[in-house]
């Protein structure tokens, strides 16, 4: 499926404020998982048992260029100095946060669609994770994609001007804030200790597409029957039977969930006259890790 007026097309994601709240109850949701990862389920009252957690810290990183090496080597580059890192401490129960953990997705344009972030999770050691063993999943009080169309005769389910379809509104500036769940994907990779070791050896993070893994997003775009789906609880990463030392999270615009939207609203008078092709999203999921 293809734009049939994109002039103007760009999505604008005001996320430095809520990625941070996000990662704040991420943080808490992670600490308080791993911490209960062996519990005492008998009679109302949920003991922690071994108060112990795979996950050591998180790291966030900025994207710094797209990679292009070739037709096999081809992704993304992210600087490789962390601006932010959030540490667990499963004794004390406390996270400690340093640096900058509010970065945001830059605006997307169709001539500059690519603004991905990179998260890395660093396990306290290196495992052989068996299958399910460590998850990454997120949450989300959203029930639909803003995309969404009737089943009937192809209609958008959504009115852009509703209350119920967006996050907020601006009172200020009357701009709407739309489900930054929408219009994201998230891709991971495992990484072994010599992995690891090879990834920061360069001027770079380096993460070729063939190397990276789509789980789930909330959205699934079926092109052909021109057609969605929205997961509330997607699963972005699920341990295999693989050696792992740290777990690479990029999120990015999710294109396919772009497009459908625009064409959803192609000659709606609330995107095109009141928005200008212009749309705002900000992050509405918590996340959890489990193990």
């Amino acid at each position: 499926m293809k734009l049939k007026n994109n002039k103007n097309l760009k999505i604008i994601a005001a996320t430095t404020m809520t990625i941070f709240s996000l990662l704040t109850v991420f943080s808490a949701t992670a600490a308080w998982f791993g911490m209960n990862k062996d519990v005492d389920t008998s009679g109302t009252n949920i003991n922690v048992v071994n108060p112990n957690g795979k996950l050591d810290s998180i790291e966030f990183f900025t994207f710094k260029e797209m990679m292009n090496d070739g037709i096999d080597n081809t992704g993304f580059k992210f600087n490789t100095t962390a601006v932010g890192s959030m540490s667990f401490n499963y004794a004390t129960e406390t996270v400690t946060t340093t640096g900058d953990t509010s970065i945001s997705l830059d605006n997307f344009t169709l001539l500059n669609p690519e603004h991905p972030l990179l998260l890395i999770f660093n396990l306290n050691g290196e495992y052989s994770l068996g299958e399910d063993e460590f998850i990454i999943r997120a949450l989300t009080e959203r029930t639909s994609f803003l995309g969404e169309r009737s089943s009937i005769d192809g209609s958008p389910v959504h009115d852009l001007s509703n209350p119920s379809s967006y996050l907020r509104k601006d009172e200020t500036t009357q701009t709407a804030y739309y489900a930054l769940s929408s219009v994201a994907r998230f891709l991971y990779q495992e990484l072994s200790d010599d992995d690891y070791a090879t990834l920061t050896s360069g001027t770079s993070l380096d993460f070729a597409y063939t190397s990276l893994t789509n789980n789930e997003n909330f959205v699934s775009i079926d092109n052909a029957t021109e057609t969605s789906s929205f997961n509330s609880n997607p699963t972005f990463y699920a341990s295999t039977n693989n050696t792992v030392s740290h777990v690479a999270l990029v999120i990015d615009y999710f294109n396919d969930a772009i497009e459908y939207i625009y064409s959803t609203y192609l000659g709606d008078d609330v995107l095109e006259d009141t928005y200008d092709y212009i749309l705002h999203f900000e992050c509405d999921w918590s996340m959890e890790v489990f193990g």
